[in-house]
């Protein structure tokens, strides 16, 4: 049944495909076996016998006019044969993050690593993100997607973007041996469907549609894992809130290498990430501006820096990741000549202890321009010489540029000391700069978006001290009554047909019944028909015909009550065959 099954999962993808390009529906999901990211022109490859994704970008290209689509494949083996199809397709971007360990992982090919960026006019529209060992956390997946991923997708302004959607890279998955967390996958799906939002508005004067993301399922060796994975991201194309990840993410080494190598290729075929900065991109060009003329007159230019210090950063741009609470387990290491955000900076990770995780970075940028380091040429000494003084440049008493009565940033996070009461500079190259400094009012306003840290989850939850803690969260809980409820009127002489289309057009997919006149249109993610219905009649109760559910267009909320039971329990037994239970 091997061709079968095949020939089915490929044509089911395509047939969400046609529902999200006729906008019958904004996004998909393609729960489809066998996968098919590795197969090739040619042969199969993999467990993959079609390639499921390749089909359904040409289907979008050939039956739908489609002419810019994005492919997303975050399986954590290298899609092989969606690269290879794709290679010299300037109008498909083919976007990879995947295992790699330098090619020794299957499949085993060179054409996954970095320097891979397509072939004709093609070249450029192939992004190979490769991982080179473990371990690989939600932090290199998070930040890759802030640095590489989503300046690429919104520079591309793909009009579909379709996820090779593999869950071996999830916890406990032992094949893929990554363990990134379910909750992850939520959040990444998240990004995807703002980029999509970003990059496809609703235009009412065109007949251009809105169109979102598709998930189609690729690997996945532990079912539960990915079942599971899966889960949150359908969870979040139903406008589901994400749950909250732990705070201080960070990517490791090895992550941070690989996207410094990947941001150095890229740079010359995205303008996006050309001297691309994660704080500078948060500012308007004015402040940017003087930002950067403050730093330039207060940095010399010409070498970089050689100190590196979890306490005390420099540098021509000062990057601070836009997260809730950003610890200081991300740092600056100028000792390494391949740069992720500028030409005298690249990210590396450091261990840190539970205290330090509660110093936010904001306040460590504005020491780091409170007090500037002297600029001098590398030492050109072996790693481990180099290790030895990172690790003693992170003593405070050893600091090249601080006195010894000088506050730490760890004195600054508790309030001991006011931002006021700077560091003096000792005698040297620094000294004479140090009276170039960016105010610190200024700094603070700039980088005030990373100092947000909530710790407690009544805080995080808008509560009130007094407030208890609800015992359900990140659900929508339907009202019990409102005062449109006398609209409803019996269901006793309704007939319910489920599988009937709307009114007024041919959805079958998402269709409601209004509860007063118990007509039957399409809802706002299809045409948008019984929208239009309450706007023309003001009746504004309706129930689904999908899950059940009732609406009220008034209150723009779900609402449960039983005046609805009767019209319900028809439906139900229309539906399901059964009597509701009660």
């Amino acid at each position: 049944h091997t061709y079968d099954s095949a020939s089915l999962a490929a044509g089911s993808l395509l047939s969400v495909v046609d529902d999200i390009c006729s906008g019958e529906a904004l996004h998909g999901v393609a729960v489809i076996r066998p996968p098919g990211h590795h197969a090739e022109y040619d042969r199969c490859m993999g467990f993959c016998f079609f390639n499921n994704v390749a089909l359904a970008v040409r289907h979008a290209q050939e039956s739908h006019g489609l002419k810019k689509i994005a492919v997303i494949d975050w399986d954590i083996h290298h899609g092989n044969g969606l690269q290879h199809i794709f290679e010299m397709d300037p109008n498909v971007l083919c976007l990879s993050i995947h295992r790699f360990d330098e090619g020794r992982y299957f499949p085993n090919s060179p054409d996954a690593d970095t320097a891979f960026c397509g072939d004709g006019e093609g070249v450029g529209k192939t992004v190979n993100i490769p991982w080179n060992g473990r371990p690989i956390r939600d932090g290199d997946y998070l930040s890759v997607f802030l640095h590489v991923v989503l300046p690429i997708l919104y520079e591309f302004r793909a009009e579909l973007t379709i996820v090779a959607a593999g869950f071996d890279a999830a916890r406990g998955d032992h094949l893929g041996g990554v363990g990134i967390s379910m909750e992850c996958f939520g959040h990444l799906t998240h990004l995807l469907v703002a980029t999509s939002t970003l990059n496809n508005p609703v235009e009412a004067e065109t007949e251009r549609r809105r169109r979102g993301v598709i998930l189609a399922l690729e690997g996945g060796y532990n079912l539960t894992a990915t079942a599971e994975g899966l889960s949150h991201c359908v969870a979040t194309l139903l406008s589901d809130a994400c749950l909250r990840l732990p705070s201080g993410l960070a990517p490791t080494d090895k992550g941070a290498a690989t996207i410094r190598r990947v941001v150095e290729v890229q740079k010359n075929h995205w303008t996006s990430l050309f001297d691309y900065s994660p704080m500078a991109c948060h500012l308007d060009q004015l402040t940017n501006t003087r930002l950067q003329a403050v730093t330039t007159s207060s940095i010399t230019a010409a070498t970089p820096t050689t100190q590196a210090s979890t306490e005390n950063h420099t540098g021509t741009e000062a990057t601070v990741a836009a997260t809730t609470n950003v610890a200081t387990d991300v740092s600056f290491d100028s000792t390494s000549s391949a740069s992720l955000f500028s030409p005298y900076f690249s990210l590396s990770t450091t261990t840190t202890t539970q205290a330090e995780l509660s110093i936010p970075a904001a306040q460590e940028v504005v020491m780091a321009f409170e007090a500037p380091q002297p600029a001098s040429p590398p030492p050109a000494n072996s790693d481990a010489d180099s290790n030895s003084q990172e690790f003693a440049s992170s003593q405070p008493q050893q600091h090249p540029t601080t006195s010894a009565t000088a506050a730490t940033v760890s004195d600054l996070s508790m309030g001991a000391v006011p931002l006021s009461d700077t560091p003096q500079p000792v005698a040297g190259p620094s000294a004479e700069r140090s009276t170039n400094r960016v105010d610190s009012g200024m700094l603070r306003q700039l980088v005030h978006f990373a100092d947000a840290g909530i710790e407690d989850l009544g805080s995080f939850l808008g509560l009130n001290s007094s407030d208890p803690t609800p015992d359900r969260l990140f659900a929508v809980e339907p009202i019990l009554w409102c005062p449109h409820l006398g609209q409803v009127t019996s269901a006793s002489q309704w007939r319910p047909e489920v599988t009937h289309p709307c009114t007024r057009c041919e959805n079958r997919h998402e269709n409601w019944v209004c509860l007063t006149c118990y007509e039957v249109y399409c809802g706002r993610y299809a045409q948008g028909h019984m929208l239009e219905h309450h706007n023309t009649t003001q009746h504004s109760i309706v129930l689904s015909l999908a899950d059940l559910s009732a609406w009220c267009y008034v209150c723009n909320s779900y609402i449960h009550n039983e005046v609805l039971l009767e019209a319900k329990q028809a439906l139900h037994l229309a539906k399901f065959g059964v009597v509701m239970p009660t």
